[in-house]
């Protein structure tokens, strides 16, 4: 499938979605950490008014993921608008569980990917099967990317 017929796919509204009591979704994100190591200008998490500072609980996400992959999601990404490497072990056991446990047969994750090696690396590694790590990337100028992301 290209990347249009996926954009069209998530952008249409098919009709068995259009009553009060529509099927699941297809596709599942859910933000196993809302905390982030950049404060980027353009991205929503800074809008929010209270920053949260803790993250998801294991046992939560699996009761939550167990009821979406019973009701018929098939994708599910770790992730929203946190870096998810932020706490790299639950990273790791949630893609583990969701393909492993639940077989869910697309597993997919977003990340600004700076912490992605050396967290893995310290937490077991990103061993688990993942289908797709779509990087959000910035220019290789550390100070282009200090201004963007805010880093120090």
């Amino acid at each position: 499938m290209t990347i249009t017929e996926r954009i069209d796919n998530i952008t249409r509204i098919p009709p068995e979605f259009r009553h009060a009591q529509p099927p699941a979704p297809k596709s599942v994100k859910i933000e196993i950490s809302p905390r982030c190591n950049y404060r980027c200008g353009f991205c929503a998490l800074r809008t929010r008014e209270v920053q949260p500072k803790w993250d998801m609980d294991f046992r939560l996400f699996q009761r939550i993921t167990r009821e979406m992959r019973e009701a018929g999601v098939e994708e599910i990404g770790v992730f929203y608008l946190g870096e998810s490497f932020m706490n790299p072990r639950l990273l790791v056991d949630c893609i583990a569980w969701t393909k492993q446990e639940l077989r869910f047969p697309y597993v997919f994750l977003t990340s600004n990917a700076s912490m992605a090696l050396a967290r893995t690396r310290s937490s077991g590694s990103l061993s688990a099967p993942i289908r797709r790590l779509i990087p959000s990337t910035f220019p290789e100028s550390s100070t282009i990317l200090t201004a963007v992301a805010r880093t120090r």
